[in-house]
């Protein structure tokens, strides 16, 4: 087991209500006195790419109800296709920071 939370999306398996990986989808961390709330996001463009899921078996959260826990600052540690990202960033109140994992087009 790790010592560390693996963040994966916000995905979960339709029928067994689990993440997709068997990764955290959020967690607030307390860090000088500030409340920190991480949470995983995919977009759902990007599902259509993976061959072995079918998008009709996941239900997708939505970041405003991850983020919706009382917490100080909100980072979303993304994969989403760089338009998406800059998307996010502009039309989001909900998250502070946003560090992408595939931001690679």
């Amino acid at each position: 087991m790790m010592p560390f939370p693996w963040f994966i999306n916000n995905v979960y398996d339709r029928f067994t209500s689990e993440t997709l990986v068997h990764g955290v989808v959020s967690s607030i961390l307390e860090w000088n006195g500030l409340k920190i709330d991480f949470m995983g996001l995919v977009e759902e463009d990007w599902m259509d790419t993976l061959g072995t899921v079918d998008k009709n078996d996941i239900k997708y959260i939505d970041y405003v109800e991850l983020r919706d826990k009382g917490a100080d600052l909100g980072i979303a540690l993304t994969h989403m296709r760089w338009r998406n990202g800059i998307r996010l960033a502009s039309k989001s109140k909900g998250v502070d920071l946003i560090l992408g994992g595939h931001a690679h087009e």
